[in-house]
């Protein structure tokens, strides 16, 4: 496939993504630069005024990220179609106008896996556990359905592998 053509061209290597409260998204090429950075004090970015840092993770070049809307969707794009060192809208990469509240980067061998779960909560008190079975497709779909007025407050990823994790 021509996914697969384009991942053999680009070199896998880390990056570091970070998600504004406000929706801009920025991809940092490499992350030892960022440690550089930081030994003589300097910022990352910055933020337009009200804005902040709501998520920052390290990830590849080529992993693909879910982002999940406060409204229950789900859209995914691979890192290598975010441009790097520039804050961008996030709606600009995956054309929806919907707020975004998480971001996960993911692995192929993740979506349908059944060692691994979604953990989602809500403002109105709904915790739900999706098995990521349940995401063979992922793009712009329904993930979890809401009550009326209730909005996804937080999404993170469990490996049900583990014995020591506290989810309900």
């Amino acid at each position: 496939s021509i996914r697969n053509e384009i991942e053999r061209i680009i070199p896998e290597e880390p990056v570091l993504l970070m998600l504004s409260n406000n929706g801009f998204i920025k991809s940092i090429d490499p992350p030892q630069e960022v440690q550089s950075n930081a030994r003589y004090g300097k910022t990352l970015t910055k933020f337009k005024e009200g804005d902040y840092c709501k998520s920052l993770f390290e990830t590849n070049s080529i992993q693909t990220i879910l982002f999940f809307s406060e409204n229950g969707k789900v859209y995914s794009e691979k890192c290598y179609n975010i441009t790097k060192n520039r804050m961008i809208k996030l709606e600009s990469i995956i054309k929806t106008n919907d707020k975004i509240i998480s971001m996960i980067p993911i692995s192929d061998d993740v979506i349908g896996n059944t060692n691994y779960s979604l953990l989602v909560t809500t403002v109105g008190n709904k915790i739900k556990r999706i098995n990521m079975t349940e995401f063979m497709r992922v793009n712009n779909i329904l993930y979890t359905k809401l009550n009326e007025g209730d909005k996804v407050l937080n999404v993170e990823l469990i490996d049900n592998t583990k014995k020591d994790q506290s989810v309900f």
